[in-house]
């Protein structure tokens, strides 16, 4: 379980493995904190000038975060079918919440619990290049992340079941 409080710029915003609890701003700084249950890890990243798109997706709530409300939108949209086919294959995912967040890094995505880190690069390309990764990393939430697999150990479980997922 995690209990986390961050303080930074007011224009900067930032995406955590939690839906933030509270929220204060005072003298151009904001802090957030952010409770999360049941996690093996608790992810934050930091944007500044990023646009964010939000929506339900059954029980979770979906939040994207890009450099562009386009792109944003793009993801949301995805991601939307993704968990749609992903809860009527394996069921309700049992997290509130789900950020998606672009980030410069060199991989295509990158899962941690209740987030998903998907490279600038790859959004800048468009819809066609980020389907596979968000379907792919969404999947990740049920396979490693809710049920518990150990993904350092044995990485081929949950990798072989969200490459199923994709495919399927």
């Amino acid at each position: 379980n995690w209990e986390v409080t961050v303080s930074f710029p007011e224009a900067w915003s930032v995406c955590a493995s939690a839906l933030p609890e509270s929220e204060k701003l005072m003298q151009g700084v904001r802090t957030s904190v952010f409770q999360a249950h049941g996690l093996r890890d608790f992810t934050l990243a930091f944007t500044k000038d990023f646009a964010l798109v939000s929506g339900m997706s059954g029980q979770t709530r979906l939040d994207c975060y890009a450099r562009s409300h386009k792109q944003a939108e793009q993801m949301l949209r995805i991601a939307f079918k993704a968990m749609e086919i992903h809860r009527e294959a394996f069921g309700e995912l049992i997290y509130p919440s789900v950020t998606l967040c672009e980030a410069d890094f060199p991989f295509s995505g990158m899962e941690y619990p209740r987030m998903i880190l998907l490279s600038s690069d790859l959004i800048g390309r468009g819809t066609e290049s980020m389907l596979e990764p968000i379907v792919h990393e969404l999947a990740h939430q049920w396979f490693a992340m809710q049920v518990g697999s150990d993904s350092f150990r044995h990485a081929w479980q949950d990798e072989t079941l969200c490459v199923y997922a994709y495919l399927n």
